[in-house]
Parts: C-alpha cells; sequence; structure tokens
C-alpha cells in the first residue's frame, strides 16, 4: 500500500471511530517517501491521540507538522496544540498556542481558538477573562453561540454572579432547547439559590433530555437526600455512577446516604473507593473516619418478646409471692434467675466475643446491623 492509499485508509478508520487503526495506516503513510502531505497525516494523527486521551503524543505529532515551515495551516495545528495542553492541564501554554493560532491571519475558524482560550482561562480562574473571549467566540457566526452562552454563565456562576449566571443559561436553553448541560447548570444555580423545588425542576428536564449524562442525576441525588429521601438517592446517586464509576464525590454522596440507611459495610466500600480515585477528598477521608467511630460504639438491645416474659413472670411472682404461694428464698431465687436469663440472652444474641480489658470483662459488638450515632459523629455529604 503506497502512502497516499494508506492516508486515506486512515481517514476512514477516523471517520468511523477506529483512531487506533488510523494511526497505524499514518504511520504506513509517513514511511513513503513519495507521500507529499506528510504534514496532513500528523496533524490527524495528532487529534486521534487526543481522542485516545494519548495528549503527549498528540503534541509530539502537532510539533513534527509545525517544524515544516511551508506547512499551510500553522493556526490550526496550533490550535489542536492549545487542545492538548488543556487536557494536560497546561493551561499557560495553552493560552500561548491560542495566541500563536489567531497570529495566523488564514486561520479559518477563528471561533474555536476564542472559544478555547475562554476554557483555558476559566481553568486558570481568571473568570472575567475567560467571560470577554466567550462573548467574541458568540459573535462568531460560524461558532455555535450556545457552548459560548453556556460557559458565559459557567463563569458568572464562579464569579457568584447568579443572576447573570441565570441569564445566560436561560439565553441558552431558548437558542438550544435540547441542550442539556444548560438545564442541569440552572439547576445549579437555583440550588445555590436554596430554590430547591426551581433547582429539581431543571435537573429533571436535564435527564430527561440526556439520561447518561451523569451530573444531573448527582445534583438530584443531592435535593433527594437534603430532603431525607435516601432510597431515592442512592438510586440518583448510583445511576451517576453507572456513568463516572470513579467520581469521588459521587462515591462519597452514596456512601453518606448508606450510613443513613445503616448500610455501613458499603458505605464503607464507597468512602474507601472515593479515597482511592482522589487521596485528597477530605469529605470521604472526614466520613471513613466517622464510620469507624460508629463501629467502635457498643450497644445493647433487649428482644421485646423476652422483656415482656419476664415483666410477666415478675408479676405473677410478686402475686404468689404475696399470697404466700412462695417463701421469700424462692422469691429471691426466681427474681436472680429471671434476671440471669435476661442478661445472658442479651450478651449472647447481640455479641461476637468477649475480650478481657482494663475495666474487666468488656463486650464487642458487631455493627453490620443497626446502630446508635454517638452525638459527636457528624457525616459529611
Amino acid at each position: 500500500m503506497n502512502g497516499e492509499k494508506a492516508f486515506e485508509r486512515g481517514k476512514e478508520f477516523y471517520g468511523q471511530g477506529e483512531y487506533s487503526k488510523a494511526i497505524e495506516c499514518f504511520e504506513k503513510a509517513l514511511e513513503d517517501e513519495n507521500f507529499d502531505t506528510p504534514g496532513d497525516a500528523r496533524n490527524i494523527m495528532g487529534v486521534a491521540y487526543t481522542h485516545l486521551e494519548k495528549y503527549e503524543k498528540a503534541v509530539e505529532c502537532y510539533k513534527k507538522v509545525l517544524e515544516d515551515e511551508n506547512y499551510a495551516k500553522p493556526g490550526k495545528v496550533q490550535n489542536n496544540i492549545g487542545i492538548a495542553y488543556t487536557y494536560l492541564e497546561k493551561y499557560e501554554k495553552a493560552v500561548e498556542c491560542y495566541e500563536k493560532a489567531l497570529e495566523d491571519k488564514e486561520f479559518a475558524t477563528r471561533g474555536d481558538a476564542w472559544y478555547n482560550m475562554g476554557v483555558a482561562y476559566g481553568n486558570l480562574e481568571k473568570y472575567e477573562k475567560a467571560i470577554e473571549w466567550f462573548k467574541k467566540a458568540a459573535r462568531d457566526e460560524n461558532f455555535d453561540m450556545s457552548k459560548a452562552w453556556n460557559n458565559i454563565g459557567l463563569a458568572y456562576y464562579n464569579l457568584e454572579k447568579y443572576e447573570n449566571a441565570i441569564k445566560y443559561y436561560e439565553k441558552t436553553i431558548r437558542y438550544n432547547p435540547e441542550y442539556a448541560i444548560a438545564y442541569n447548570n440552572l439547576g445549579k444555580v437555583f440550588l445555590k439559590l436554596k430554590k430547591y423545588t426551581d433547582a429539581e425542576e431543571q435537573f429533571r428536564k436535564a435527564i430527561q433530555m440526556k439520561f447518561d449524562l451523569p451530573e444531573p442525576h448527582y445534583n438530584l441525588g443531592i435535593i433527594l437526600t437534603n430532603e431525607e429521601c435516601y432510597e431515592d438517592a442512592k438510586k440518583e446517586y448510583g445511576i451517576a455512577l453507572k456513568f463516572e464509576p470513579t467520581n469521588a464525590d459521587y462515591l462519597n454522596s452514596l456512601g453518606y446516604v448508606l450510613v443513613e440507611l445503616e448500610q455501613h459495610k458499603k458505605a464503607k466500600e464507597n468512602f474507601e473507593n472515593a479515597i482511592c480515585s482522589d487521596p485528597t477528598h477530605s469529605k470521604a477521608h472526614h466520613n471513613l473516619r466517622a464510620l469507624k467511630k460508629i463501629s467502635e460504639t457498643k450497644i445493647l438491645i433487649v428482644p421485646r418478646g423476652l422483656m415482656t416474659a419476664i415483666i410477666l413472670v415478675s408479676i405473677s411472682t410478686y402475686y404468689l409471692f404475696c399470697h404466700d404461694k412462695l417463701s421469700g428464698t424462692e422469691f429471691v431465687a426466681l427474681i436472680v434467675f429471671l434476671m440471669s436469663l435476661l442478661t445472658a440472652t442479651v450478651l449472647f444474641s447481640e455479641s461476637n466475643y468477649f475480650k478481657v480489658g482494663p475495666s474487666g470483662i468488656e463486650l464487642s459488638r458487631d455493627t453490620a446491623g443497626k446502630a446508635i450515632k454517638p452525638k459527636s459523629v457528624e457525616f459529611i455529604k
């Protein structure tokens, strides 16, 4: 297969989402010394690596393209490098690349670079600058203005200018009623403003629009948790985790409702998984420590049936004693027997083992069942 055929085959695989196969074809094309468009092959190869989340490899491909000073589309390549750097969280470098892209007068999709610049500044928490770039992108007739408006709303949300955020989210929805993430983001503003009914309405609309979007399920779960509808909240957190199984916030929140549902073993697993996904997740660390305090709590539960029986027998015994049917010694012996029976039943039904401690014989209880939370233990949602 010559270089041109390999390149065309690679583009076919790329169009089908078969990025690894596409890369193999592009590499074969580049092996052909007579292949006359190596820059295009390397540029598309870089995009394929980006789709495969191999961002360093993508940057390598793009930089090789720029080694050819005669390459006709340097602005496009600089924009692509900026995208890769954004994914690598190297936002300052991304900004530099977008600026270089905009220096190319032949760069056609300037709206993309303006929008991407806004994303980079947003990640740098320079929200006012981000808004400037998003507004420029929104004015480009070739760019999807609903994306730009949605991100303007997000920037205002982060600036705590909630009325402005609402304005842009509603503008986004009017322009593109199928844009599910805008409903979710609008719901988040209402949630922040404690307008819970309005927030729930927006989250449910987002779910209706795009069920496989995890964040609206999570946000709806927060509302249900606040309303102590723990089974419903558990369901929503579970759906969110189905689509994003390693999200530490989702895992921690599910752990919280499992504690409230007294499913401590599963709660522990979720807190541990949250910490595994994000070792710095302070809420999950706190909740895991709090759960251990519950596990150390010792409680005794007296079976109701046994307690009722002992009370009835005690009353009967006292009656017989009062009517001279039992002697004083027999009465005392029977009462001691009943109390011993009560103590033994509680110990053996509620304990896994005894151990000798500094204060004598100590009772340790299996906390897989119900337990009483110490007043000092508080969990964080």
